[in-house]
């Protein structure tokens, strides 16, 4: 089965190049596989076929086939904690380890396929953003289309407020501040792999030490922008790189380990002091697409991050 995403060009995206804006909107997206997507006619602009470098105009609508035969039943006795829900919209509390949608190496076990096996509406609903595979907490889903383009717009404006809690190295000397430098592709054999360019301000990362223990820190993270990896690659940056990240801790090889999928849980968590890095959305606030009124989920500390604070303070 094929279904499509739309997406409208709003007045602020004019100019933008489509290959950008589907890779922002699409981040798992490969260079590849975008190519191929454009090549074979399953990206269209305004009904057309296009090319990855047109620049976009205000109202234009690009219409993206996808190949949707998945097997469900991978997903079966997954359980996911709703934080909120009404008819337009739906927040769950996302585990760790598990994909917000199908990418070529969690084509089957993600939040996307979970809806659509045990939603009679799944077709509705749509994720809002996204979380890194990793990352747990507050997920935000659309019920539907008019409550999608709305917050949708919400998230490409920054009215969202949005609220993380980490687990980093150290102790950083600022106690209140942020990290301003956007992020850029890293110099590494890993293409996911992203750094910071310092003389470019388009992406800031505000930041307050909740508290000390030990090596460590639980700091409380506000991301005024919202790049692909950006808090974890800021604090990499800061020197205070998050507990358990294997792609921008002390060495990537730990990220090269993890996909050829030899070592488990107690290897990681033995090199690394968790099984996956200690990142958790615990707070978003927006004003509802539909009643207008403020609207905010949170989501508590989880068990793993608990016990690791436990264990060193």
């Amino acid at each position: 089965m094929e279904e499509s995403l739309s997406i409208t060009v709003t007045p602020k995206l004019r100019g933008t190049r489509l290959d950008v804006l589907v890779k922002n909107r699409l981040s798992w997206l490969t260079n590849t596989q975008l190519e191929r997507l454009i090549k074979e006619e399953k990206i269209l602009v305004n009904g057309e076929k296009t090319k990855k470098g047109k620049r976009l105009k205000s109202a234009d609508t690009i219409l993206i086939f996808f190949n949707d035969n998945y097997d469900l039943s991978v997903v079966h006795d997954l359980t996911l904690e709703v934080l909120y829900e009404d008819d337009y919209l739906i927040a769950i509390d996302k585990p760790a380890g598990i994909a917000c949608h199908p990418t070529k190496k969690h084509l089957n076990y993600n939040i996307i396929n979970y809806f659509r096996q045990n939603e009679n509406d799944a077709g509705e609903i749509r994720l809002l953003h996204r979380l890194d595979y990793e990352t747990s907490g507050v997920l935000l889903l659309s019920k539907s289309k008019e409550a999608h383009q709305i917050l949708q717009e919400d998230f490409e404006d920054r009215k969202i407020e949005k609220m993380y809690r980490a687990i980093v190295h150290g102790h950083p000397q600022n106690h209140v501040g942020n990290i301003i430098g956007d992020i850029i592709d890293a110099p590494s054999r890993i293409e996911l792999k992203k750094g910071v360019d310092p003389g470019n301000e388009q992406a800031c990362t505000d930041y307050e030490v909740e508290q000390e223990f030990s090596s460590y820190s639980l700091v409380r993270i506000f991301p005024r922008t919202g790049k692909q990896h950006q808090i974890r690659v800021h604090f990499s940056y800061l020197g205070h790189p998050i507990v358990g990240d294997k792609l921008y801790g002390k060495n990537e090889n730990y990220f090269l380990d993890f996909l050829e999928g030899v070592f488990g849980n107690d290897y990681f968590e033995r090199e690394l002091g968790l099984a996956r890095h200690a990142l958790h959305a615990c707070e978003l606030s927006f004003a509802h697409p539909i009643f207008k009124k403020k609207v905010t989920i949170v989501s508590p500390l989880p068990e793993d991050m608990l016990r690791f604070i436990t264990k060193n303070s």
